[in-house]
């Protein structure tokens, strides 16, 4: 099982780094954010997000991160109290931090233009409307389901 504090690699690519995100998608998809340590440079390299089957624990972490209660639903309406934002819970990202960051999507604008994603901490956030809790599911099968066998 995969947890935050874990390194870990993407199968694919090798990159390897600390999880240090994991983020629910609305309808199913499950992302996990790496982040390598800083380059001899000094540089600090991006955080690399890669989908759930394409992670592979390389050291499983015995620290464990405390996140504080997840008091939404993907699917709710809700709004940031700062900005005044609202939109459609469609994803959460739980960090290694312990917070909780929530991402707002709004309808489409009356001229056609497609508000981009909001993130907001979920301190700020704010439930108009609930529906049913909804627990994300990957739409996939096994991973061994997408091997081609030869």
């Amino acid at each position: 099982m995969l947890k935050l504090g874990d390194v870990a690699k993407d199968g694919i690519t090798g990159y390897q780094g600390i999880i240090i995100a994991v983020t629910y998608w609305m309808h199913g998809c499950i992302r996990y954010g790496l982040q390598a340590p800083m380059k001899k440079d000094g540089k600090i390299p991006d955080v690399y997000t890669i989908d759930e089957p394409q992670v592979q624990i390389v050291k499983s972490s015995k620290k464990t991160v405390k996140s504080l209660p997840l008091n939404i639903n993907l699917g709710d309406t809700a709004k940031d109290e700062i900005t005044g934002a609202k939109g459609i819970i469609e994803a959460y990202s739980i960090q290694i931090s312990g917070e909780t960051h929530v991402a707002l999507q709004d309808k489409q604008k009356k001229d056609g233009d497609v508000p981009k994603l909001q993130w907001f901490n979920q301190s700020r956030i704010k439930i108009v409307k609930s529906v049913k809790k909804k627990k994300p599911k990957p739409r996939h099968g096994k991973r061994e389901d997408f091997i081609p066998k030869h």
